[in-house]
Parts: structure tokens; sequence; C-alpha cells
């Protein structure tokens, strides 16, 4: 009876999954672009400013995670939401529209140019949840080296063979990678019916990490990847394993902002 529960209820949400991005698709036509993407003004926080892409569906729980966390550790940064998402719900357009994905990731690429022109010397990070972490890998595919100083992509929906090393050309100090093996039902059984959001099918980078491979002359770039396998003991900072445990307050605080406050 469990194991039918169990089955019933991911038939339920693969079906949901489905219908929602069926119904996004129809009704756009072609990728909707929500609202503009505008770059703060001046003056930006000391410890600088963050792009978030939040997953797919437009829920928009990781970047006001990443918020909570911020205020309550009093971090001197400026949290920005990327609207790039094809529209509430709409989940399944998300996940599989990587030309829309790269879309929007030029249009953060642009806005980041255009900052740092306006306000030279400003600190820009990047972080992208689930789908959302292939719009900020098309960004960093634009910009120029080392525009950016620190990324993390937590639970990304790409696949584990997606090349970062154009990506890793623009990051100044370090893209940091966290993963979970227990995010099966996300990132193992739905990728695994509609494909990683780089549109290949097979192991998910937000569950193994990522497999690099590099020259030796690639060294020193590769060398900026630093990837996180969940553990145990980040229960205790209210990350469980799942898709959604790495943008909670507790975790942020402990490994992310760091980073960005260095």
């Amino acid at each position: 009876m469990i194991v039918r529960r169990r089955t019933l209820k991911t038939w339920f949400l693969t079906v949901s999954l489905v219908w929602t991005g069926l119904a996004a698709l129809g009704s756009s036509g072609c990728a909707l672009r929500q609202r503009e993407l505008i770059a703060p003004k001046a003056p930006i926080p000391p410890a600088g400013v963050v792009f978030v892409a939040d997953g797919a569906g437009n829920f928009q729980a990781a970047s006001k995670h990443f918020r909570m966390a911020v205020e309550k550790a009093g971090t001197p940064l400026a949290v920005v939401t990327v609207p790039w998402s094809h529209g509430d719900y709409r989940m399944l357009a998300d996940q599989i529209d990587e030309a829309h994905a790269r879309e929007q990731g030029a249009d953060l690429a642009a806005t980041i140019e255009q900052l740092r022109l306006e306000q030279p010397g400003v600190r820009v990070h990047l972080l992208g949840h689930c789908a959302g972490s292939m719009v900020i890998l098309a960004a960093l595919e634009r910009l120029p080296p080392k525009s950016v100083e620190c990324v993390f992509l937590l639970s990304p929906s790409v696949s584990a063979r997606y090349d970062l090393r154009p990506a890793l050309g623009a990051v100044s100090r370090g893209l940091h990678v966290y993963y979970s093996k227990l995010d099966m039902t996300h990132l193992g059984w739905y990728t695994g019916i509609i494909g990683n959001a780089d549109r290949r099918w097979g192991p998910c980078s937000g569950r193994i990490g990522f497999e690099v491979s590099y020259t030796p002359e690639e060294t020193d770039l590769v060398a900026k990847l630093h990837q996180h396998p969940w553990k145990p003991w980040y229960l205790i900072l209210g990350n469980n394993g799942g898709h959604f445990g790495n943008y909670q307050p507790g975790f942020v605080r402990k490994f992310i902002l760091p980073l960005m406050a260095h």
C-alpha cells in the first residue's frame, strides 16, 4: 500500500508538471518576457550585489529565503531577483526551454555589464537554483573574464556533463556547486522523464556534481570550481538534502554568505 501511494503521488505530480508546461507553451506560443531586469542603483553595499535566478515555476522561494538569511546575518549585500521564468507554475516550460533560458541569461549579462560600467569596482555575485542555474551559466558564458566574484549553483537541473569551462572564465574567485544524491524526485525521476535544463538526458549535476574534463593548460581555470556534496550534519542548518535544502536560511548563513562577504 505504501508503494502504491508513492507511485500514485509521483504519477500525479508528473502529470501536473506536463499539464502546466503544455499550458505555458500553448498560451505563449514563444518565450515570454515577464518584466525587465533593472540594475540596482548606487550606493551598493560593501559586499556587493547578488543576482538570484530562482527555480522553475516562478515561486521565487530561493530569492526570498536568501533575503531572509541576508537580513538576519546583517550582511551588507543587495539581493536582486532575476525575472526569467515563463510565469507562475510553468515548471515544465521553464525546464525544457533552453533557448528561453539562454535569452534570459543574455539579458542578465547585459545588465551586469551595464552595472559594472556605471559603477566600476562593484562586486557582483550570481546564484541559481534548479533550472535557474541554466540562466546563470548562460550569462557567464557571455561575460568578459573575471566579471563576477562568486557564483553559487544550488541543486542545478543541468546535465552533469555540461561544459563549465566557458562559464568559469567569467568567474574571479570561485564557482560553488551544492548537490545531493537524496534529491531523487526532482533531479532523478523528473529530469529522467523531461530531461535536464540543457536538453540533455542522463545524470543531473544537482545529484552527483559536474564531471569536468580539461587539459593541463586549463588547470588554473578548473581550480575555481568547488563542488560540495550534502552531508548529514547539514540537517541542523535546515538542509535535509532535498531539492529545497540548499537555500534554507541557516545553511545560507553558514556556507554562502561568508564567501560573498570575504
